[in-house]
């Protein structure tokens, strides 16, 4: 009887161990360099010389485009000027801005590179008058626009004599917002559409100062248009301001006869009572008159020489 077991030990298969090692097969990094250098075709010297010509060209380009004579400024054109003398000096200041020799690569004289920002800021240094408008024509052309309404009045300080020196008659452009804006000769040539103010008493004022209220330089614009609206024919001469009298002003015809208006009541109002009164009493004869008082509403009152 044979076993089917033996007691014969054999020994274990040995296991076969796993390599986790990354393994590559691509060519090594020297050769393929050397390869793609060997393969690699030589740039010719004009296309070495090709960028360096075209890039000489685009900067001459720019340089005859910056500095080139056909977009030098050669006319300015100002709009909507208060006054010929307004005109003049706001052209003189650009000229100067234009004339003036810079370290900059840009020049001011170009219509491509003129800087408008220093511009209105060197404009209302002399003149506060904001919102500007520059308008470019090309090829040399600059139009400079002001805002419609910025100045609403002519303002006139008197004379006077002081530690036995006499000073002039001084003269102002008022804008809306009750500042004097720029001063003028005495003989300058103003918009014939703005009203003139004048002082009672002297005074020394500023550039920029602001001689009258926000509110009374409205109602002074306002009165101005209705005037002009309501009684063409009838022509306005100056407003004499007193400011202790405010809110009384009185307006003075060239006939040297004067209405007392009221700046806290409604400008147009106050003309249109006006009107009528002159129209039912006066009926056109207004030689007579001495004043006029249209301060309290229906209740009109005036006086004869």
């Amino acid at each position: 009887m044979v076993s089917l077991t033996s007691w014969r030990t054999t020994a274990p298969r040995p296991r076969a161990r796993r390599d986790f090692s990354h393994s590559t097969y691509r060519t090594p990094t020297t050769v393929r360099h050397l390869s793609r250098a060997y393969n690699l075709k030589s740039k010719s010297k004009w296309q070495y010389w090709r960028w360096k010509i075209l890039g000489t060209l685009i900067l001459l380009a720019l340089l005859i485009l910056i500095y080139s004579p056909l977009f030098t400024i050669k006319n300015i054109i100002i709009n909507n000027a208060p006054s010929i003398e307004t005109e003049q000096r706001i052209k003189q200041i650009v000229t100067n801005i234009i004339q003036e020799k810079k370290i900059s690569l840009f020049p001011q004289s170009s219509l491509l590179f003129f800087n408008t920002i220093d511009a209105q800021n060197t404009i209302n240094k002399e003149f506060y008058i904001e919102g500007l408008n520059f308008v470019r024509h090309w090829p040399n052309v600059l139009r400079i626009s002001a805002p419609q309404g910025v100045t609403v009045a002519v303002w006139y300080t008197p004379a006077s004599i002081d530690n036995k020196n006499e000073i002039g008659e001084s003269v102002y452009l008022l804008n809306k917002n009750g500042a004097l804006v720029q001063q003028l000769s005495p003989n300058a040539v103003v918009d014939n559409e703005l009203i003139a103010i004048k002082e009672t008493k002297f005074a020394v004022h500023q550039l920029g100062e602001q001689v009258v209220t926000q509110k009374i330089a409205e109602f002074i614009n306002n009165l101005n248009n209705a005037w002009r609206q309501e009684l063409p024919q009838l022509t306005l001469d100056y407003i004499k301001f007193d400011s202790s009298a405010i809110p009384t002003l009185q307006i003075y015809t060239k006939d040297q006869w004067y209405v007392s208006f009221s700046s806290q009541e409604d400008a147009l109002l106050q003309v249109v009572a006006l009107k009528r009164l002159l129209d039912d009493k006066i009926k056109g004869d207004t030689s007579k008159l001495e004043y006029i008082d249209v301060r309290f509403g229906t209740k009109l009152y005036y006086k004869l020489k």
